[in-house]
């Protein structure tokens, strides 16, 4: 019987380690972004206060500490 040669698919961990983060980092935007799509305009969207809250701070005119 003849056998096929066997071929040394060795990587660094480091390598692997470079490969696998940006695979989980799309994985999940794709998911933020598959779930921000189904539910936008529900009652899952934005808060409107969380929103405001935000735009305020963002203005830079939010009182109190």
């Amino acid at each position: 019987m003849k056998t096929s040669p066997k071929h040394n698919f060795h990587l660094p961990f480091p390598a692997v380690e470079e490969w696998v983060r940006p695979q989980r980092v799309n994985a999940v935007n794709e998911e933020l972004v598959s779930y921000a799509q189904a539910h936008a305009g529900t009652a899952a969207d934005l808060d409107e206060a969380l929103e405001g809250a935000a735009s305020e701070h963002l203005r830079g005119s939010r009182k109190g500490p």
